[in-house]
């Protein structure tokens, strides 16, 4: 009976193990490191903010680039980074009204100039729809956009917006709007010029700017669903590829076209495959929503599940769920109703936290100074003061006021406390050693 005895317990304490490795082996692939110093950058009159090096001039500000140039030659009343892409800047000129704004690489490159409006896609972060101001008009007919004063009167402007690649770096060719009727939608790689009029059909654009076809059908997503001539109910890819037949017509379509969420008849929505099937029992208030390798979504008493692509539960609404953000790189921030954190790695794994994450995966038990590893899923306590610093990086200061760079995913020691101080700008870390010194700039590499 001791040996049964022994073999059950030697069971029980695997199976305590395996049941709590979500928590304990959680993994990630990410990888930075620091390339050879590129150059040297006096700093007395240059600041980084927000990931940018900018120098102020007269009360107004210039983009400079990585090694600290004011290439452009030029000044903004102010600047801002892109919405939802801070690698981006936007500038601002009052005297360039009413076309004001400009766009910026991080090392200061011009992308755009004297544009009304710039706005990134919601859907799709390769694409910008720019709108530049013409003359301007006094009926409304006429007008494409307009500005409004201090005062809240309104001045109309004719226009016309266009489709900026930022991966190609251009204005996608031919492609332009000059009627407030019509609009663009970003479909995958693909474009689709949405026509206002009932007349017209829309038209689907590939990103060099050739058509692909003219089609009826609003999409879903990134898809199409089309009746075809002989009846059946075809699901479509950008290009209007069949991916599959359908026997419903779905709300959402994920995964490629392999998952789909349907209502039903109790308001929930139900995730289903191509032929109907349910793929989960979990019945969602919304549709939920994709990143990266997951989707996740509130129930009717705004418990959040996470499921895989495939339809597997990660987290189920009993796990009391208050809210799922995304992070950067794929991860998902976890917060209980409890007021507990996790993080949910790209491949399913999980790691409790201390203190709640920031969207640049940094997360810092203030009482311990112990910062979060992403690749030990754990924290770990730095001989020094702890500071974010930027994409996958921090900084600890020791107690003679010495800076050191470390790295987020495994505590890597990618510079040694030598500096007087250490910044991120332009995709570059700049390395003071002494406090009159000039900044050393190191490029800084990331892989997945």
């Amino acid at each position: 009976m001791k040996k049964l005895r022994f073999l059950i317990s030697v069971l029980l304490t695997l199976a305590l193990i395996l049941s709590a490795s979500t928590f304990a082996f959680a993994q990630t692939s990410l990888k930075v490191s620091l390339g050879e110093k590129i150059g040297e950058l006096d700093r007395n009159y240059v600041q980084t903010w927000s990931g940018m090096l900018v120098a102020s001039e007269d009360d107004k500000w210039a983009v400079l680039d990585t090694l600290g140039e004011n290439k452009l030659g030029r000044t903004f009343d102010s600047l801002n980074t892109l919405v939802g892409d801070e690698a981006y800047l936007v500038g601002y000129d009052r005297s360039q009204e009413p076309n004001p704004l400009s766009l910026f690489k991080a090392d200061g490159t011009v992308l755009i100039e004297n544009a009304a409006i710039i706005e990134p896609s919601s859907v799709n972060d390769r694409y910008l729809e720019v709108s530049f101001a013409g003359e301007e008009v006094k009926k409304e007919e006429d007008c494409f956009l307009y500005s409004t004063d201090a005062d809240g009167e309104k001045t109309m402007y004719a226009g016309y917006s266009q489709v900026y690649d930022k991966q190609e770096g251009r204005f996608v060719e031919g492609l332009r709007i000059d009627l407030v009727r019509d609009d663009f939608l970003f479909l995958g790689d693909n474009i689709l010029l949405v026509r206002g009029s009932w007349e017209e059909m829309n038209e689907l654009y590939r990103p060099d700017g050739s058509q692909v076809a003219t089609v009826e059908e609003y999409p879903v997503g990134r898809f199409f669903v089309i009746y075809t001539e002989d009846g059946r109910l075809s699901l479509q890819d950008e290009n209007l590829n069949e991916l599959c037949e359908l026997e419903f017509n779905p709300d959402s379509v994920y995964a490629d076209g392999k998952l789909f969420a349907s209502k039903g008849e109790d308001d929930g929505f139900r995730l289903i495959n191509a032929a109907g099937e349910a793929v989960s029992e979990l019945v969602f208030d919304l549709d939920p929503e994709e990143y990266g390798n997951f989707l996740y979504g509130p129930d009717a008493d705004d418990n959040y599940a996470v499921l895989t692509l495939t339809g597997e539960t990660i987290l189920d609404f009993s796990d009391q769920v208050d809210w799922v953000r995304e992070l950067d790189h794929g991860f998902l921030s976890i917060e209980y109703k409890d007021g507990s954190f996790a993080l949910l790695y790209p491949d399913g794994s999980m790691a409790e936290l201390q203190e709640e994450i920031d969207s640049e995966l940094f997360s810092l038990n203030s009482d311990e100074d112990e910062v979060f590893l992403l690749g030990e899923g754990s924290y770990r306590k730095m001989e020094g003061s702890i500071d974010s610093l930027g994409d996958l990086l921090f900084k600890v200061t020791n107690e003679e006021g010495l800076e050191g760079l470390y790295s987020l995913v495994d505590g890597q020691e990618l510079l040694p406390q030598i500096y007087a101080d250490i910044d991120c700008a332009n995709g570059c870390v700049y390395a003071q050693r002494d406090s009159d010194g000039v900044y050393e700039i190191y490029p800084i590499s990331i892989t997945e």
